[in-house]
């Protein structure tokens, strides 16, 4: 009786449908980065969170108070970098540029390479498109803590397609400090360390 009972429970909307078109690009690119065969399918395991965040359960004050100010903005804001290791997660924080940016005075512009992750540190920026006839239409407006960047402009430079921004810009509305990562600093990092991108696609 419980046999059949189970047999007309209906399946989940989500095990039976198509896998999303998101996760099957992440997959396509995860193959492609580590040169992985066709025929041998991409085996994602469940991984226990590195052993370098189980040392000690540090509280958010404790934590402040060890690193530097601006790896915890990045740890707090881009979610993908609390895979790494910590001293991975140094390492690529070592590479953090500082960027001043006036009121009025724009981060970046149509025509500018999209190759960078940014993160406001302090101030407002307004992120808006430029319409065909000139206008211009706010995206967001980005405060402190606040991440800069899109996830398919990061998979195209990781994949070794840099394109400029086609309609996309960014202007300080107050006088603004914006971290600033380029990808091409994080895609050598994971060519160094390629067990990472299984944790970054997990």
């Amino acid at each position: 009786m419980l046999r059949k009972v189970r047999s007309s429970l209906p399946v989940p909307a989500r095990v039976r449908g198509p896998v999303s078109k998101k996760r099957l690009m992440v997959i396509k690119f995860a193959k492609k980065f580590l040169r992985l065969k066709r025929d041998q399918p991409l085996q994602l395991q469940v991984m226990e969170p590195s052993q370098a965040f189980l040392e000690e359960d540090f509280t958010r004050k404790e934590l402040d108070n060890r690193l530097p100010a601006e790896v915890i903005y990045m740890l707090r804001n881009i979610r993908v970098f609390g895979f790494f290791d910590k001293p991975l997660f140094l390492e690529l924080c070592q590479q953090l540029e500082f960027i001043n940016v006036p009121k009025g005075k724009l981060l970046f512009a149509i025509g500018d390479h999209d190759d960078s992750m940014f993160i406001v540190e302090s101030g407002k920026l307004e992120v808006f498109i430029t319409e065909s006839d000139g206008s211009e239409l706010t995206l967001k407006e980005a405060v402190a803590g606040d991440p800069i960047f899109s996830l398919l402009s990061v998979m195209d430079v990781l994949s070794g397609h840099l394109a400029p921004f086609k309609t996309v810009s960014a202007r300080a509305l107050e006088e603004s400090t914006v971290l600033r990562l380029q990808i091409n600093i994080f895609r050598d990092l994971l060519e160094k360390y390629p067990e990472l991108l299984v944790r970054v696609v997990q």
